[in-house]
């Protein structure tokens, strides 16, 4: 399933509220970050094995201006950060470019 990315809140959260009922990676990240550039690639495999899961990409940056950020409403504060949702709830997060932790959250359904 192709790497899904938003650049407003707002359409952010209705995509989450329409569905919600399916389990939800959400990659937070930004085009300055070294970590994130090793993770990209890991992370766009994990969403080509599976297909079962939606994998969302959001920049920094890009909702700076958006009162509902959803940089400081999932509380980010390090970069990468992937967040695994069930039912719009995180189940799982992982900080950080650690390869074995993000393939834990993203094989923790399977």
């Amino acid at each position: 399933m192709p790497v899904i990315s938003f650049k407003e809140s707002s359409s952010l959260y209705n995509f989450l509220i329409n569905n919600s009922n399916t389990s939800i990676v959400i990659d937070f990240s930004a085009s300055w970050c070294s970590p994130c550039k090793h993770m990209t690639p890991i992370f766009l495999n994990y969403s080509n094995k599976r297909n079962d899961l939606i994998f969302i990409k959001l920049m920094h940056g890009e909702f700076e201006d958006d009162p509902d950020n959803p940089f400081f409403k999932y509380d980010i504060t390090s970069l990468p950060t992937f967040i695994l949702l069930k039912n719009n709830i995180e189940v799982k997060r992982v900080i950080g470019a650690d390869e074995e932790e993000l393939k834990e959250l993203v094989f923790l359904e399977a």
